[in-house]
């Protein structure tokens, strides 16, 4: 049988909500992570994708998760965050989402190398590597202003490569 939410259920996507580590949300409602491809040529924020996430966060939205950066770049127009530069304009963005809203903001990172059938053929110090990648990015985020960090797991990219069932 179908179990619609009752009313109450249903009231309460507007009530806040308490993430441990990240704090108290005004609402449930979250702006999920969307490649926009809204970055310039070097992969930096531009203003066009700043003043997009401001936006969606004076809409009402509780979390905004801004869309997959990657750790590892540039790719033209793709957001990154691969070296100590590309703070800045994500530092404006949080910033400005902080000044003229109570929205908390996080931001999806995630690396571009494509499916690997095997993650054996990895070596120990490739994985190192990818994990300082995100170390960085992570770092480089927080000094951005973020509030929370999403590793982007799905798709084939590089997390999905150690968690798929082929590579047991």
């Amino acid at each position: 049988t179908i179990k619609f939410c009752s009313k109450e259920d249903s009231m309460k996507l507007l009530e806040p909500v308490t993430i441990p580590g990240l704090g108290t949300l005004k609402n449930r409602i979250v702006f999920p992570p969307m490649v926009s491809r809204m970055g310039d040529y070097g992969s930096f924020c531009t203003d066009m994708a700043r003043e997009f996430y401001v936006r969606v966060a004076e809409g009402g939205t509780g979390l905004v998760i801004v869309e997959a950066v990657y750790t590892y770049g540039p790719y033209p127009t793709v957001l990154c965050i691969h070296d100590d530069a590309h703070i800045d304009g994500f530092k404006k963005m949080t910033d400005e989402i902080h000044a003229k809203t109570d929205a908390k903001v996080s931001v999806q990172i995630n690396h571009a190398m494509p499916y690997i059938a095997d993650v054996h053929d990895l070596s120990i110090g490739q994985i190192e590597a990818f994990y300082d990648l995100y170390t960085a990015a992570a770092v480089r985020l927080k000094k951005a202003g973020f509030d929370a960090v999403e590793i982007h797991g799905a798709h084939c990219y590089m997390v999905a490569n150690f968690l798929s069932l082929k590579n047991k």
